[in-house]
């Protein structure tokens, strides 16, 4: 996924999920008044929205979050760990969930629970992760401060030493590893004293691999990164199950193998490669989907002009509209449902607007599109220098030479077009064009401040400039004093008022501070 659609997917966090409440079902998360809650695919609501944040359903399970409080929920909405009893939850994997507290001494200490919503593995880890293959990663004597929930135990950065323990709580292989992964296809990556790797079995067995940095196996394969020569050092290839090398290190990405092959990426170009290694087609790229049901999207631009096409398994062009199923809808993993609908990209990388049933509710297809708010959804028409407001009947309610980041009062807005941010009035009039950045956050004060040609300048809410972007640095407004802007020009520092009139100047910041009384 590139930079542009990931905005847009951490736009709208939700994801479509199957469970078995009254039988075989979907349940979708939906948002109502900024809380969540779940309906099934008929649109009826199971479960009220009254939650400040929930995951999907995984089997029959969802982690939710009330004021800033955490615990799990069945597909009835029964507490299963009830919210508030752990500091931290993870999701179940395996019939156990991870769950933390915090001691008095502000450290904290992790365990497992049950389904059944019993601590099953006492609280007695400064880490612990998700069990895969019937062993869960452990870290002991590291700090828990420095645990993340939200990354594995390898990417963790924790001190300590790690082990492995079964569902018992047991150790099944012994705290000795200074890093270690989670089991995947029966090996699991382990650090032995920060600089010796290699490859652990079921049977404790460990084969030592000099001068390289592995990862997970998926599909019989997993890739590895060369730690060792500078001419290759950094580079990825891949090794399978019987830690032969396949691929040399000479990739700077190699993705998951997808319907039997993987986008590699070098020289900032990228292509496809089998499983034996070999390349379907030459590293010319700029951009490599995954494959999906035979065909793949890449951007081309070897001819000059960047050009979409499609690609089949032996890296040949194909028209996608003359294969089968071509217009089959992908639903999103981070789909929303609000207002009775989300959105959901086609095959031809065009989103579209559907119901629960998956049937299309606006006719109109998009270049990228986010999910409605206030009866009204972000779309653009055909990229990024073409969008719009469009309201439930997809009628356009406004168009931006940009997509509309932040609506202001009075109808302004802030666009961008991903490379520069510009200021629009309510008839759609440009009153600020072509800056770095237009400050969105500190909408209160009523005036923002921008950066335009590496200078800094301050506008108003309503378009008008206060001062031009000539100052090296400025402030928040009201940030340092009520009302108003600090900015210096590289020799002085200056407070200026809402008509942009400098009113004190101070030779430095600290000499600001003192006289202003704001140390």
């Amino acid at each position: 996924m590139n930079a542009k659609n990931l905005f847009f997917g951490l736009l709208i966090a939700v994801v479509f999920s199957v469970t078995a409440y009254g039988g075989e079902r979907a349940l979708y998360r939906y948002i109502d008044k900024e809380l969540y809650g779940f309906i099934d695919e008929n649109g009826v609501v199971i479960i009220a929205a009254k939650f400040d944040d929930a995951s999907p359903f995984s089997g029959n399970y969802a982690v939710v979050k009330a004021k800033e409080r955490t615990g799990i929920i069945d597909k009835a909405g029964k507490e299963v760990i009830p919210i508030g009893d752990y500091d931290i939850v993870n999701g179940f994997s395996e019939g156990l969930a991870v769950v933390g507290k915090i001691l008095p001494n502000g450290r904290m200490r992790f365990g497992y629970v049950n389904e059944q919503g019993q601590l099953a593995i006492g609280l007695r880890y400064s880490g612990a992760w998700d069990f895969k293959e019937g062993l869960a990663v452990v870290n002991v004597n590291g700090d828990s401060k420095q645990y993340r929930p939200f990354l594995d135990s390898f990417s963790s950065g924790m001190q300590g030493t790690y082990g492995y323990i079964d569902k018992k709580g047991d150790y099944y292989i012994t705290p000795i590893f200074s890093k270690a992964e989670c089991f995947s296809e029966g090996f699991a990556w382990v650090w032995r004293d920060g600089n010796t790797g290699g490859y652990i079995d079921k049977s404790r067995n460990v084969v030592i691999l000099k001068n390289i940095g592995g990862d997970k196996f998926k599909n019989g394969v997993a890739t590895f990164m060369s730690l060792g020569d500078s001419e290759l050092f950094g580079k990825i290839g891949l090794i399978d199950e019987t830690m032969n090398i396949v691929v040399s290190p000479r990739y700077s990405y190699i993705s998951n193998f997808v319907e039997g092959l993987a986008v590699v990426k070098k020289d900032k170009k990228c292509g496809y490669i089998n499983k034996k290694g070999k390349e379907i087609t030459k590293i010319e790229f700029v951009t490599c989907e995954d494959f999906i049901d035979g065909v793949a999207t890449v951007i081309d631009n070897t001819h000059g002009a960047a050009t979409e096409i499609f690609l089949d398994y032996r890296g040949r062009k194909v028209n996608i509209r003359s294969i089968k199923g071509a217009s089959k809808i992908k639903v999103p993993t981070d789909a929303v449902f609000s207002f009775g609908r989300t959105r959901v990209k086609t095959r031809e990388n065009r989103y579209i607007f559907v119901d629960t049933k998956g049937t299309k509710v606006i006719d109109a297809t998009y270049y990228s599109a986010g999910n409605f708010k206030d009866n009204t959804s972000k779309v653009c028409f055909d990229g990024y220098d073409n969008c719009g407001i469009v309201n439930l009947k997809g009628d356009v309610l406004r168009r931006f030479k940009g997509f509309p980041l932040k609506q202001l009062p009075g109808g302004f807005y802030i666009i961008s077009n991903f490379k520069t941010y510009s200021m629009t009035d309510k008839d759609g009039n440009t009153v600020l064009e072509d800056c770095d950045y237009i400050d969105a956050i500190n909408l209160e004060a009523g005036i923002l401040h921008f950066k335009k040609n590496d200078k800094y300048g301050y506008v108003s809410v309503d378009g008008k400039i206060v001062t031009d972007a000539v100052y090296k640095g400025a402030s928040f407004w009201g940030r340092e004093i009520k009302d108003k802007g600090m900015v210096t020009d590289g020799k002085n520092i200056y407070i200026i008022n809402r008509t942009g009139q400098i009113e004190q100047t101070f030779d430095s910041v600290e000499s600001a501070r003192k006289n202003l009384g704001m140390e």
